[in-house]
C-alpha cells in the first residue's frame, strides 16, 4: 500500500498498549480495542502521509494524573491552518494527554483547548462520527518536544525540544521551555545549536534525535523529576550507515532560572 519513493508518504502512526509483569523482559500484546491508546480518527491513505500521532514523550505523574506529550504531523498533506478547502483536519503541534489509570487504554484524554476531553477512537473498528472532535488541540511551542520533566527546585515542568529541521524556534538545535500547567509554555530557550554539535564531530555525516534530561538523583523510579544538575542524553546517528548505527551520548548540564 505504498507507491511513493518517499517513505514518509507511507508513514502512519498510533500508540498501542503492551504490558510486562517481569520487569520488561517480556511484553504481552492485546487485541483491539484493548490495545489502542492514542491515534487519529482517520484511516491510512496511500501515499498521503506522514499521518498520525507519534514520538510521544515519557510519562510523568502529577497528583492522581499521569501525563505525556504527543506530537503529530499536519494532515492532509499541504494543508493550511486557515478554514477552507485545504484546511488541516489535524493541526500541527504537540499537546498534553493524560489518564488516571495506566492500565485502562480507554482512559487517556487529549486537550481540546479548554479541558482534557478529547477521546481517541480507532477508525478501523467502525465509522467515526464527527472525527475532528477526536483530534487534540496543540499547545504552543510543542512542535518538536522529545521529553518532559518536573524541575523540582522551581516547581516547573520542563520540555526538551529538538528541532533539526527548520527555524521554528530559532537556529536548528536544542531548546528548553517551561510551564506551570503543561498547557501554556514559555518561548523556548536555545541550549545548543545543531551546528555547534556537528562542529565537535569527526569527519562523517551525523544527525541527532531523542534528547532527554535524566537526573541520577531523582526520587522517581522513572527519572522524571530533575534538580539543578541533570544529564542530557541523546542519540547520534551515522547517516552514512543508516538507519541503525547509533551511539548514545550523555552530557552533564546545569539549569538556572532567569529572574
Amino acid at each position: 500500500m505504498c507507491h511513493s519513493q518517499d517513505d514518509n508518504a507511507c508513514w502512519y502512526n498510533a500508540d498501542t498498549f503492551h504490558l510486562s509483569d517481569d520487569g520488561g523482559y517480556h511484553f504481552q500484546s492485546f487485541q483491539a480495542p484493548a490495545n489502542y491508546v492514542v491515534g487519529l480518527p482517520f484511516k491510512y491513505e496511500i501515499d498521503r502521509g506522514p499521518e498520525g500521532y507519534s514520538v510521544d514523550t515519557n510519562i510523568i505523574k502529577v497528583g492522581q494524573w499521569y501525563y505525556a506529550m504527543a506530537t503529530d504531523w499536519p494532515w492532509p498533506p499541504n494543508c493550511t491552518p486557515e478554514k477552507g478547502p485545504s484546511h488541516c483536519l489535524v493541526p500541527f503541534g504537540g499537546s498534553p494527554i493524560r489518564t488516571s489509570n495506566l492500565l485502562d487504554v480507554s482512559a487517556w484524554r487529549g486537550w481540546n483547548g479548554k479541558d482534557f476531553a478529547v477521546k481517541f477512537v480507532d477508525p478501523y473498528l467502525g465509522p467515526v462520527k464527527n472525527p475532528e472532535a477526536h483530534v487534540y488541540t496543540p499547545a504552543p511551542y510543542m512542535y518538536y518536544v522529545n521529553a518532559i520533566n518536573i524541575y523540582e527546585p522551581a516547581h516547573l515542568f520542563v520540555a526538551t525540544l529538538w528541532d533539526p529541521f527548520n527555524t521554528a524556534y530559532g537556529p536548528e538545535g536544542l531548546y528548553l521551555s517551561t510551564s506551570t500547567d503543561l498547557i501554556n509554555w514559555t518561548q523556548p530557550t536555545l541550549v545548543i545549536t545543531q551546528a555547534q554539535l556537528l562542529a565537535k564531530e569527526p569527519k562523517g555525516s551525523w544527525s541527532y534525535l531523542y534528547f532527554s534530561l535524566l537526573d541520577p538523583r531523582s526520587k522517581d523510579a522513572n527519572f522524571s523529576s530533575i534538580g539543578n544538575h541533570p544529564s542530557l542524553y541523546y542519540v547520534r546517528m551515522d547517516n552514512n550507515h543508516a538507519p541503525y548505527t547509533r551511539v548514545l551520548f550523555r552530557q552533564g548540564i546545569k539549569l538556572t532560572l532567569n529572574q
